[in-house]
């Protein structure tokens, strides 16, 4: 372990900070400042004057710029000894020590050799045997398996259970209206064969003597009969052709919800579970209230711990604190709690301050904020994504692109998923089931259900109480 940060440091230092592979034919600037000779091509101006450095921004005239053959030489290298090093680990072989990796070191999850477990670096952690741990964490990824495949099929079975019930709606609504297609037609060739009457009889009127035509002008009807039958036809057939445009626009409305529904069931892949107002109750009942601070340690330099670790405050500016501290959160306002969970069902709540805050040049009534567990491995440094595959169960309220609307949403993966809440919640319960790998949330004053992260892979890794916020969290006291 110790040799793979030198060797993960050379090789930073022989990749390009423009293309982010490595150099390829390095030329070197006046500043001191190193970039692959293409990657400067295209960064320089067209008119082939001075330009600014991408990474310290001082001008750079092109006769200065030099081919550092060193630093070629040295990429190299670099790539020699990861082909080495890929081919001892295909060949499972200790690169420290170029001996079998025999042995499993529980608490840094990694392989080592008989001379690594008696290093100083490994003599008081758990090791045992490949063979033994392998069947283990086997048993363990083919329960994780068949957690998802049964959540699959239950999908899929409802799906299908969908599709054949509207299939049955519009074979029926086909019957019904091939039903009054026939049923009009009939109507139609009896109106056309009552005017194919009334024009013969009118026919045989006009043919008849001046005194017989005039004797009987009085009871004549023509005009009348024919006002009457269109009359009646006209709006009997606008409303026959009314209601199945209606019935046509309700049965395409009918589609497209099944379409939004099927896809947003896709893109959660998440089972339905039946919540009723007991559930907080039972959650409570079953699981074990934990009493949670503030690990300061991990705090992000904009955020400002309280004395008691149960309040986090988002500060104005940087407080002066160790950066280099591996455990800090030195990007996003971020701080864990001190817990470490790696079994059990467990509980705590969290009070969100409703404050408006500036944000920029605009005023939001709900600053962002993040809640949830994460792993006590989540990535420290650099901007991070909030959703599972970082390692990160959470809900929260974030702004996005600058858009100055704020929504509550699960972090799930690949895009969040936006809770559709009554009211925005003040005080969240956190339920985390270890062995069910369940993380649940609630909203205590209402409550209500609000999400639940179903089949969460914790891989028997320690899970720690998450937070984010720009503005304060509190946590609620046992």
């Amino acid at each position: 372990m110790a040799a793979e940060v030198p060797i993960q440091a050379l090789c930073n230092e022989a990749t390009c900070p423009i293309c982010l592979d490595y150099f390829k034919c390095p030329m070197t600037t006046k500043c001191g400042h190193n970039f692959c000779q293409a990657c400067l091509g295209q960064h320089r101006t067209a008119s082939g004057g001075p330009f600014s450095c991408p990474q310290c921004r001082a001008m750079i005239v092109q006769k200065n710029l030099m081919v550092n053959r060193h630093l070629a030489r040295m990429v190299e290298y670099i790539k020699e000894l990861q082909e080495k090093q890929i081919a001892k680990r295909k060949r499972g072989e200790c690169e420290k020590h170029q001996e079998p990796l025999q042995l499993f070191c529980k608490e840094d999850e990694v392989l080592i050799c008989m001379k690594c477990n008696r290093s100083m670096e490994h003599q008081e952690h758990n090791v045992v045997p490949v063979d033994e741990v392998s069947d283990g964490y086997k048993s363990q990824l083919e329960t994780e398996k068949e957690k998802i495949t049964s959540a699959f099929e239950s999908l899929q079975t409802l799906l299908e259970k969908k599709k054949h019930f509207w299939l049955s709606k519009l074979k029926n609504l086909e019957t019904i209206m091939k039903d009054e297609e026939k049923q009009t037609l009939a109507e139609i060739s009896a109106e056309t064969s009552g005017l194919s009457q009334l024009i013969t009889e009118m026919e045989e009127k006009c043919l008849e003597p001046p005194s017989e035509f005039l004797q009987d002008i009085k009871n004549t009807s023509f005009e009348k009969r024919l006002i009457y039958d269109y009359v009646d036809l006209s709006p009997k057939w606008e409303e026959k052709l009314r209601i199945h445009s209606q019935k046509n626009s309700d049965v395409r409305k009918a589609l497209e919800s099944l379409k939004e529904s099927l896809v947003d069931a896709l893109d959660k892949a998440n089972l339905e579970r039946v919540w009723d107002t007991d559930i907080l109750k039972k959650a409570m009942s079953e699981g074990k209230k934990v009493n949670v601070n503030l690990d300061r340690r991990t705090a992000c330099s904009l955020l400002s711990v309280s004395k008691d670790l149960k309040t986090v405050t988002c500060a104005a500016k940087w407080w002066k604190v160790n950066d280099d501290n591996p455990q800090r959160f030195d990007w996003d306002q971020c701080v864990l709690g001190c817990r470490k969970f790696i079994s059990g069902r467990h509980y705590w709540e969290v009070e969100v301050k409703m404050e408006k805050r500036c944000f920029g040049a605009h005023l939001f009534d709900n600053p962002p904020w993040a809640i949830g567990v994460a792993r006590d491995s989540v990535k420290r440094k650099g901007p991070i994504d909030f959703n599972p595959i970082e390692g990160i169960w959470a809900i929260g309220e974030l702004i996005s692109d600058m858009s100055c609307i704020s929504q509550i949403s699960a972090f799930t993966f690949p895009k969040p998923t936006p809770l559709r809440l009554r009211e925005k919640p003040k005080k969240i319960q956190v339920v985390l089931d270890y062995e069910e790998g369940w993380v649940d949330f609630f909203d205590v004053e209402r409550n209500e259900f609000i999400f639940t992260f179903y089949s969460a892979t914790f891989a028997g890794e320690a899970i720690r109480p998450f937070f984010c916020t720009d503005d304060v969290l509190s946590l609620c006291k046992s």
